[in-house]
């Protein structure tokens, strides 16, 4: 979802509609691909969906964090000073510190809550979507212009 915003908003303001749009999809295919990764029982599965959806609120909030991020890279990349760099940058660090921190939180809630096994499982597929999606954004944001 971020990744596809990404290129537009290079090109345009992006409608909040369609930002929230592509989010409602981005979570119902990520529960979809989450509950195919953990193949967990019934027992399980109760105490796993209530801290996996606390833990999605608190995520959402660093989107919309990400999403203004480059938002703001998007009206100034072509000509950023030194200044703007350096509180993009900034900003672009703190929020992959309190993705970690996020992460490490609910692992240790779901390694306690149902076991450790099954939170290294859900961190492991939790990781593979992050990145990918940090790929897409990547491969969509142009390099900053001298």
């Amino acid at each position: 979802m971020v990744a596809a915003c990404a290129q537009v908003m290079l090109a345009q303001q992006v409608p909040q509609a369609y930002i929230d749009a592509l989010r409602s999809d981005l979570r119902a295919d990520k529960e979809k691909i989450i509950t195919a990764a953990m193949q967990m029982d019934e027992p399980a599965s109760k105490q796993f969906w209530p801290i996996y959806r606390e833990y999605q609120t608190e995520s959402s909030k660093l989107t919309d964090e990400r999403i203004q991020l480059i938002k703001d890279y998007a009206s100034q990349w072509q000509s950023l000073t030194n200044e703007q760099a350096d509180a993009l940058a900034k900003r672009a660090l703190k929020l992959q510190g309190d993705r970690h921190k996020l992460l490490e939180k609910y692992y240790k809630r779901f390694a306690k809550s149902i076991s450790a096994y099954t939170g290294a499982k859900w961190l492991q597929a939790e990781n593979q979507l992050l990145e990918l999606m940090d790929i897409k954004i990547a491969s969509g944001l142009p390099l900053i212009k001298p």
